[in-house]
């Protein structure tokens, strides 16, 4: 697999300071095509929104990690149209999620080239040399007046149906995705962004070529940062995610041969004929020698090439300012441990200490004696660390890949068994302690519920939760994103049957539950405990979720909000050569 030790990639995506959940989702790995960054934006509401943009992200990814294709161009379409699919699929199966799409983004580099393609009015620009160029060209209405010359592109970013793209992931006629023609060379400190409208929408293009170029100043993730907080600044009306993919050398980059002066010409034949018959005699009398070097050489050079990845399993949580990794170098083994704990050792081999490199700039490292210790800066560094190693004979580069984690809570717990019920109807729950899991405690809320309403729990690709009134449950999908599961463990469910009726669908991996009872008049607060499994291992999640009822004589004094219906707002006439969808 190709290695990418000439560019690096860095992003951050915000909730901004309008929206109650955040429905962008970004992502970015090395696959069998090169290494892939892509953005999308969510629309369709709050869970809706959400949803489709990161089945957009997990099924472009998934492709291009499982799928091999000779074209990269290729593989931008093919992955676009597959991701397309899989939100139709998803609205199909969950009608209350009808209407849900995402706009997309998508950069590959490959052999040192870098290819794009779009969907929607989401934007990759290139920034080099102090100059911004905007390489995608929105889907949008305002986009096709500038085209028609209609309209001026300053009179398109104060236009009042800005908003309305008229090409996205998500609707049943969807054109192809634009996909980029020529391959773009990159050069030492190119910086492609891969952003969602909440940048481009709150921030000019001047200003983010201003930030971006500051590569002197502040480091990559410190750029991108930057950029968000001038979007809050400005408003923070939108959703805002920026993806930074940044060229630190040019890629495959030769020192041009310098020219040989015409008298220095004619010297070294002359030389060459008078050292000849001295330099015979050494040839002979070393040929051997000389023979078993160069076999040496060239044995260490292929070694090098051909670098060996060690992937680290579990995901570390992002502490600024704390020591996450200690790297101790004996005398034929490294071992790399996390909080004294050892979680990885290449054994057999002596390293060489002092060629440790780290791919990111908000990673310190700090020597003590022969071993090694990784400390985070105050920023985030990104969902991949890469710590570089060359073992000393014979001499090889190992590359041990750390997952990293904004959030993750991983303690020891106890997962309530289910008795009896109590007089009160809800069960009482006994203790039972199982080591170290992974706990995620959720709350939903107050509401007041009528019967068949339900909670909806899913988990074909990263977990998601809603409850079918079309209202989102704030930062609950946030709390699951980070995790990927293989199986609930449907007979260690816990919750209050007097209340609710369980459906769990393997197939589908689907589990809801069903209100079925208003025959109280006090809140009545409710336990779900849903143990579950990752993906990949045997490690076990546990979702502790609670959520209150309100009783039916409580709840004419409360003011309920009007839950949102699903339909958007009526918009004035739109041409007939034109699909809208307002975002």
């Amino acid at each position: 697999m190709e290695q990418f030790n000439y560019c690096l990639v860095v992003g951050q995506t915000d909730v901004g300071r309008k929206r109650a959940a955040n429905e962008d989702n970004m992502g970015n790995a090395i696959t069998q095509n090169g290494l892939v960054s892509v953005v999308c934006d969510g629309m369709g509401g709050h869970v809706g929104g959400a949803t489709a943009s990161r089945i957009a992200v997990d099924a472009i990814l998934e492709n291009l990690k499982g799928s091999y294709y000779e074209d990269p161009r290729i593989a931008i379409g093919e992955s676009i149209d597959i991701a397309n699919r899989a939100i139709l699929n998803e609205a199909s199966a969950r009608p209350e999620l009808s209407g849900m799409g995402s706009t997309c983004v998508l950069l590959i580099v490959r052999n040192g080239k870098v290819y794009i393609g779009h969907v929607g009015d989401s934007r990759i620009y290139l920034i080099r040399s102090k100059r911004i160029i905007q390489l995608t060209k929105d889907h949008s209405y305002v986009q096709m007046l500038v085209d028609r010359r209609e309209i001026t592109k300053e009179q398109a970013e104060h236009h009042p149906r800005k908003n309305e793209i008229t090409n996205a992931l998500g609707i049943p006629n969807m054109s192809p995705a634009t996909v980029a023609d020529d391959a773009i060379i990159p050069e030492a400190g190119d910086c492609f962004i891969l952003c969602s409208d909440g940048l481009s929408g709150m921030v000019s293009d001047e200003v983010i070529n201003k930030v971006v170029s500051r590569q002197s100043e502040l480091s990559a993730q410190a750029r991108v940062d930057r950029l968000i907080s001038i979007a809050n600044e400005n408003g923070g009306v939108d959703n805002i995610t920026a993806q930074m993919v940044e060229f630190t050398i040019t890629p495959g980059f030769n020192k041009p041969e310098k020219k040989i002066p015409l008298w220095l010409k004619i010297l070294i034949p002359t030389v060459a004929l008078m050292m000849a018959g001295l330099g015979l005699y050494f040839l002979i009398n070393h040929n051997k020698d000389v023979k078993e070097e160069a076999e040496d050489k060239a044995s260490q050079v292929q070694t090098i090439d051909n670098p060996t990845d060690v992937h680290i399993p579990d995901a570390i949580v992002f502490k600024a300012k704390e020591e996450f990794v200690t790297i101790e170098f004996g005398e034929s083994s490294i071992v790399f441990k996390h909080n004294g704990k050892q979680i990885i050792t290449e054994n057999n081999t002596s390293f060489n200490p002092d060629s440790l490199k780290v791919n990111s700039p908000d990673i310190d490292i700090v020597l003590k004696g022969k071993n090694r210790v990784l400390k985070f800066t105050d920023n985030y560094p990104g969902e991949m660390v890469i710590a570089e190693v060359s073992s000393n004979e014979p001499r090889k580069i190992y590359r041990f890949y750390i997952p990293v984690s904004k959030s993750l809570e991983s303690n020891p717990i106890q997962i309530p068994k289910k008795e009896e019920p109590t007089a009160g109807g809800t069960p009482a729950i006994k203790n039972v302690p199982v080591g170290k899991h992974e706990i995620i405690k959720i709350e939903l809320g107050e509401y007041a519920l009528t019967d068949g309403e339900k909670i909806l729990f899913g988990y074909s690709a990263k977990p998601y939760m809603n409850i079918n009134r079309g209202k989102d449950i704030p930062e609950v999908n946030d709390k699951l994103d980070h995790i990927i599961l293989d199986e609930v463990k449907d007979a260690e469910i816990v919750f209050d049957d007097k209340l609710w009726t369980k459906n769990f669908n393997s197939e589908t991996k689907q589990l809801s539950f069903v209100y079925n009872k208003r025959e109280h008049n006090k809140r009545v607060k409710c336990k779900f405990v849903i143990p579950c499994v990752k993906k990949g291992s045997k490690d076990e999640v546990v979702l502790e979720i609670t959520l209150t009822v309100i009783g039916e004589k409580e709840e004419k004094e409360v003011k309920e909000e009007t839950p949102y219906n699903g339909q958007q707002e009526p918009k004035d006439s739109i041409p007939q050569d034109s699909t809208m969808i307002t975002i």
